[in-house]
């Protein structure tokens, strides 16, 4: 399993972000739980939220492991 953690600040109107999660995080999972997965690779950080996990950077990211399959 690979995973990608990203780092977003808390959009403007929603600071409850580093109130629930304090410390980095990507407004709904913390950096730290991703990298505490024992079962799995770091692909690497991008400093988006949750929903925008889907970018060319993350793309970018996960493609050597998409080519090597």
């Amino acid at each position: 399993m690979r995973r990608i953690a990203g780092e977003c600040l808390p959009y403007l109107g929603l600071p409850f972000y580093r109130i629930v999660f304090p410390g980095p995080n990507d407004g709904i999972v913390p950096v730290s739980s991703v990298e505490s997965l024992t079962y799995s690779t770091s692909l690497g950080q991008t400093a988006h939220c949750h929903l925008d996990l889907l970018s060319e950077q993350e793309y970018g990211l996960a493609q050597p492991v998409f080519l090597a399959r």
